[in-house]
């Protein structure tokens, strides 16, 4: 009887594992193909989007002129990644949070490194000038890496901190 239990249990916990993985597949997923079909003139759009969305649910207005508090602000947002799915999410699709939340990160790339926005084959992405060149960077990629679990807690702070650092020190891709 208790091995059968044990078995059971054993069944439902890879039986969850398995639906979750292939939850966060099926986002993923999705995601990257609408971060693929963002055009240029859909970015004012997903800032304002973005700028709405951490009003209402998180009571705060992000003001990109004070460069300290907003890179704090779009870093913290992935501290509680249900509440920030939650917070953009519409009907069947989920992580629809990386299309306002990663213009929001290029609207402080824009401001702070004069990041400009290009559209290319695979969406949009950023050129940043740099002092011997430019580096190019994708917000949008950026932003899903941090829910995926490919970046470290503060490394979105570190990157826009790396980004709207003096340009002369930088060198290369972001």
């Amino acid at each position: 009887m208790l091995l059968s239990i044990s078995i059971a249990v054993m069944a439902l916990v890879g039986v969850t594992l398995l639906w979750g993985l292939v939850r966060l597949r099926k986002g993923n997923a999705q995601a990257s193909a609408a971060i693929r079909k963002v055009q240029l003139e859909d970015l004012p759009a997903l800032v304002d989007e973005g700028r709405k969305g951490l009003a209402r649910a998180y009571g705060i207005t992000i003001d990109f002129a004070d460069r300290e508090a907003a890179a704090w602000i779009l870093d913290r947002l992935f501290a509680d990644q249900l509440k920030l799915k939650d917070t953009f999410a519409k009907e069947g699709f989920y992580w629809r949070f990386v299309l306002p939340v990663g213009a929001l990160v290029g609207e402080f790339i824009c401001v702070h490194a004069h990041g400009v926005w290009k559209q290319g084959p695979d969406g949009v992405f950023m050129d940043i000038p740099l002092k011997n060149g430019v580096a190019t960077c994708n917000p949008f990629d950026k932003t899903l890496k941090l829910v995926n679990g490919y970046c470290a807690k503060g490394d979105l702070y570190a990157f826009l901190q790396l980004c709207s650092s003096p340009l002369s020190s930088l060198d290369g891709a972001i």
